[in-house]
């Protein structure tokens, strides 16, 4: 949960969280809500999900809804439209600091939101940032970001194994 300030605080009115992927990450989702409807939508799409899915879902708690989205499956997650929004941007290194500084910067991802939540198949690695900017003058949000990443490890064995030979032969035999 991060708190994103009013355009006229002191302080600022932009926050930024930072996650690094993985190695071996084969995709990625990412979950952002504002305020309580935001956080709401995510426990009821993880309710769906545990009600529908079954066991397996249920040992990712917290986290079923964007492993699901991650895998190409039914995420549960919906819009809102109604709520406080927020503008938010993923971003690498070399331009959360021009985010920071109001100057001009590239970014993955963008959008002035209530919620917003994606399948992402690159990149596949590093650290990134979400940048969040609060444009309302006079109330700060709340806002909840969630990331999930899909790793593959794979394990090789080696396995005897047994060979079946087959011999075929023809014999006669009297057709009644």
């Amino acid at each position: 949960m991060a708190k994103v300030h009013s355009s006229t605080n002191l302080s600022g009115n932009k926050t930024t969280l930072n996650f690094t992927l993985p190695e071996k990450t084969i995709a990625w989702s990412y979950y952002i809500g504002v305020d309580q409807t935001g956080q709401k939508a995510f426990e009821n799409a993880t309710t769906q999900l545990a009600a529908s899915a079954g066991p397996i879902i249920s040992k990712i708690p917290g986290y079923g809804p964007l492993a699901a989205l991650a895998l190409g499956g039914a995420s549960y997650l919906s819009r809102l439209q109604s709520g406080e929004d927020i503008d938010f941007y993923i971003v690498d290194t070399t331009n959360v600091n021009l985010f920071l500084k109001g100057k001009k910067f590239s970014y993955l991802k963008k959008g002035k939101i209530i919620n917003d939540f994606s399948r992402m198949d690159s990149p596949l690695k590093g650290m990134y940032y979400v940048c969040l900017s609060n444009d309302n003058a006079i109330k700060g949000v709340s806002v909840t970001v969630k990331i999930t990443a899909i790793v593959v490890n794979q394990k090789w064995v080696t396995q005897p194994i047994q060979k079946i030979h087959i011999t075929s032969k023809r014999v006669a035999y009297l057709k009644n």
